[in-house]
């Protein structure tokens, strides 16, 4: 976005905005309040026309009353104006998609109203996100026709080492595997380079939220339960700072329940501070040694300059895959986007049989699965390009004359990990993540996933501040069976991620998806099939969504399906197709939340109903019917 969008004096053409069918007051337009200041020449034209009615108001009136009926009878309805919808965000919590469309209402950004979801979004959905964790944001400019990334992701303290994580079990959760945050950094980034509403302005509903007290989301009560269910009764009384928040007994360790209030005031502090003071409020400031202390006091080895020096937010220009008549941006480096970059190349040359016999079904879906081990295969040589050489694999990964080989690999039947690659390593699901997208009525759009790892993270909460910290040091290798891996340890380095937002654009430069997904391991998979059935197949937003899922990695070449996935389809790809597959035990698949424009410039926007909290949000214009 242009310094001429930035001015948060300049008002948009279209000053007719509305959001959730009520017109939105907007400082500098009267328009948008829709009243009119009456001068006191209106007022002597006015004052004209009421003298000529008592003069010939009665008979007039006479004449209207005697022929009212058959009039009204006979006249054609005028057609009413109706609500276009030009904007949308989607989140995983109604409360935090209406706070972002406000924002897009007061004619912010889409970076804007993205910061502000995801502010919210860490306060309601706080097992999936939050500001002691990472994200990668993906920004599409559309007056620049520029896509950037901006690169929040957690990195290893810089006195971590393999040494120092060594004898931890895969389920062990303590500070030794809190990273250094990214998440408040990448927030300032995006909002330096293009944000219009002061920054403070982005944190004042969910500041006001928490204050007041706010009711606990189903999927985070759910998150509480299974943690729970998967330990034993008293398991949230091992973290005293998360069960003061989070439980309706902290002596028994029982967890609140949906819908019960949520009082959360060391939270609602550090927001204010750092909406006040800016992010070195948690970086530089006396509270950073607070910080820093209390972690270490649980264990963990972060150090100050962690804070203060080493972090860093990369930025770049988005991975880019050309499709029909569009092209698909997403992250770059160790990211789930070189999945479904490669997965798309693959795909996207094939004539698919009709999609309405079960013919056509199972063969799109085995030659989505055979593209799903392919890019398995070399992702797990994926790694942090700044400590490892990582080019070569991401530039095969991103073209074209390389999917065209793996499109001749593929037959009808399947086949063992062997014919694939040798890759045997694969890394669990980040069961805490979350999905922000958001276009505006200016035609940009932000695709972000942020996480902080598992549900709740490292279950440990600062005292200081209220933060939950991330676990993201679990999205190493840390098998000493694969102690050369790319993936492995270091000071500084950020772990590999499954992690793809996505903003796909027509070749007219306007935005025609915006997605990305949370489901861990399954996150690139199933942003990929999204992608592929709404745009290679052209399946309507809100079937691709609710259609039922599967995954594939060749860790055990085993195929992983969504409940609910149609058993004749499943048991043609075992018994046709040669694939070994099982229905998933987990009652969440993946989330997808998505923003799509079809060909006739119609927007929807569809949250994906498997977080039942999730809500689309729109913004809308008032559209004149003709008479």
């Amino acid at each position: 976005m242009t310094d001429e969008k930035k001015d948060p004096e300049k008002i948009p053409e279209n000053e007719d905005l509305l959001f959730g069918g009520q017109v939105k007051p907007y400082e500098k337009s009267q328009k948008a309040v829709g009243c009119c200041r009456c001068t006191k020449k209106k007022l002597l034209i006015l004052a004209v026309v009421l003298g000529m009615l008592l003069l010939y108001g009665i008979g007039l009136a006479i004449g209207l009353a005697v022929g009212l009926s058959r009039d009204e009878e006979e006249k054609p309805q005028k057609p009413e104006d109706v609500l276009e919808p030009v904007g949308a965000v989607v989140s995983d919590h109604e409360a935090c998609s209406d706070i972002g469309r406000d924002i897009l209402a007061r004619y912010g950004t889409a970076v804007d109203a993205a910061i502000a979801t995801l502010i919210c979004n860490g306060v309601r959905t706080p097992h999936s996100m939050g500001i002691g964790g990472g994200c990668f944001m993906l920004v599409y400019d559309r007056h620049d026709k520029q896509t950037m990334y901006i690169d929040g992701r957690e990195t290893s303290p810089k006195l971590m080492t393999e040494l120092e994580y060594k004898n931890m079990t895969d389920y062990d959760v303590n500070a030794r595997r809190i990273a250094v945050p990214g998440e408040l950094k990448a927030y300032k980034e995006a909002h330096t380079r293009y944000g219009r509403l002061p920054w403070k302005d982005l944190f004042e509903p969910t500041i006001q939220m928490i204050r007041a007290g706010f009711p606990l989301s189903g999927a985070t009560a759910d998150a509480l339960k299974y943690l729970v269910s998967i330990n034993n009764d008293q398991y949230l009384t091992k973290f005293p700072g998360l069960c003061e928040i989070f439980c309706a007994n902290t002596t028994t360790g029982e967890p609140k329940k949906a819908g019960d209030t949520i009082l959360w005031p060391k939270l609602a502090d550090t927001l204010q501070g750092v909406a006040d003071e800016g992010v070195d409020y948690i970086y530089d400031s006396p509270l950073t040694n607070t910080i820093v202390d209390e972690i270490r006091k649980e264990g963990g080895i972060l150090d100050i300059s962690d804070f203060i020096m080493k972090y860093e937010v990369k930025t770049g220009n988005a991975l880019e895959v050309y499709l029909d008549n569009s092209t698909l941006y997403t992250m770059d480096g160790a990211t789930g986007g070189p999945i479904v970059a490669l997965i798309l190349n693959i795909l996207k040359r094939y004539e698919w049989l009709d999609m309405n016999t079960l013919e056509g079904e199972v063969d799109f879906y085995h030659k989505l699965i055979e593209a799903m081990k392919f890019s398995d295969a070399d992702r797990m040589r994926l790694g942090d390009p700044d400590f490892d050489n990582t080019t070569w694999i991401l530039e095969k990964m991103r073209s074209e004359e390389y999917a065209d080989i793996l499109r001749t690999k593929i037959t009808e039947k399947t086949h063992e990990k062997p014919y694939y690659t040798d890759a045997t390593g694969s890394f669990g699901d980040l069961m805490g993540t979350s999905q922000v997208s958001v276009l505006s009525p200016y035609g940009d759009a932000v695709s972000v996933t942020s996480t902080v790892n598992w549900y709740f993270g490292s279950m440990i909460v600062s005292n200081a501040t209220g933060i939950i910290w991330n676990n993201e040091m679990d999205d190493f290798d840390t098998d000493p069976a694969r102690s050369t891996s790319v993936n492995r340890i270091e000071p500084g380095k950020r772990p590999r991620s499954s992690m793809a937002p996505c903003i796909v654009v027509d070749n007219q430069d306007n935005v025609k998806l915006v997605t990305g997904g949370a489901g861990g391991s399954k996150i690139a998979t199933s942003v990929a099939q999204l992608i592929a059935k709404t745009l290679l197949l052209g399946m309507p937003l809100n079937d691709a969504v609710d259609s039922k899922r599967l995954h594939h990695t060749l860790k055990d070449n085993q195929l992983s399906l969504e409940k609910g996935f149609p058993e004749e389809i499943k048991r043609l790809l075992t018994e046709e197709r040669g694939h070994r597959s099982s229905y998933s035990s987990s009652n969440i698949f993946s989330v997808i939340e998505s923003i799509l424009v079809d060909d006739k410039g119609a927007l929807l926007a569809y949250a994906d109903p498997r977080k039942l909290s999730g809500k689309a949000s729109y913004m809308y214009t008032t559209v004149k019917q003709k008479s």
